[in-house]
């Protein structure tokens, strides 16, 4: 008698828990994880991440609000960070020309007695595309990008001439406008 062949499903149970959505949430918000990062999490695939999403909308709307949240705390600010400039200090060090084949880590350089050499404060200048980008964001009305002459309304060009009999004033054509 032939044995009935038993067809598995294809991967492995999912092993879902409604605690993932607050935790999903959690960490979204705390490390700003991606799906996959979410995957590696639960000990799950992608697709598991994606089904779950699926069945249990309280879960996307969790990893959803969780991200959210990062970037409204951290990208932001990092963002207002780069659009106003910012300072950090550079640590040179200096080691015995003999001993610096025995410095590997941090902890090695202090141990053979490196010398702390020079603290220089380095001031990062404010990148322009982020101040451009954080002011279009936010107030898009004055800062809203447009397209080459659209909205663009040039004055009416005139020259002065002074001689001492008249005075002469000739209007130049502005070939944006037609003036």
């Amino acid at each position: 008698m032939a044995k009935k062949k038993i067809k598995k499903k294809a991967g492995c149970s999912t092993k879902w828990q409604s605690k993932y959505i607050a935790m999903a949430e959690k960490i979204c918000a705390a490390a700003g994880f991606n799906i996959g990062q979410l995957a590696d999490f639960f000990g799950v695939s992608e697709s598991t991440i994606a089904n779950w999403k699926n069945k249990y909308p309280a879960f996307a709307v969790a990893i959803r609000d969780g991200s959210r949240q990062f970037d409204s705390e951290n990208v932001q600010a990092a963002l207002l960070k780069l659009a106003l400039g910012y300072k950090t200090l550079k640590r040179t060090m200096e080691a015995e020309e003999n001993e610096l084949e025995n410095i590997k880590t941090p902890a090695d350089f202090d141990s053979c007695g490196g010398l702390l050499k020079k603290i220089e404060l380095i001031e990062h200048a404010p990148h322009f595309a982020a101040i451009k980008f954080w002011l279009q964001k936010r107030d898009p009305e004055n800062w809203a990008d447009t397209a080459e002459g659209e909205n663009l309304e040039l004055p009416a060009i005139s020259i002065h001439l002074h001689n001492d009999d008249k005075d002469v004033k000739i209007p130049v054509e502005n070939s944006e406008n037609g003036r």
